[in-house]
């Protein structure tokens, strides 16, 4: 990824990202990093397999869930 890719990707988000460090503690280029490994930056990134989703850009995971819960959910999402 070339760091004009890299910085658009990222650019949406910075807020957040630096509110997340004051409020966590949490530096905001390592959360910036997570991001961009976990999803690319595409913040419908999502990831099913037999027992748990993840989504987001951060691929949040939602792990046991069944076939019904997991369907209803890619739905809204």
């Amino acid at each position: 990824m070339t760091s004009k890719k890299l910085f658009d990707t990222i650019r949406p988000y910075r807020e957040y990202f630096s509110e997340a460090e004051s409020i966590l503690g949490v530096d905001k280029y390592l959360l910036m990093a997570i991001m961009i490994f976990e999803s690319g930056g595409n913040p419908d990134a999502l990831n099913d397999s037999d027992n748990e989703i993840s989504i987001g850009l951060m691929q949040i995971n939602i792990q046991g869930a069944n076939f019904q819960s997991k369907q209803a959910l890619i739905s809204r999402y």
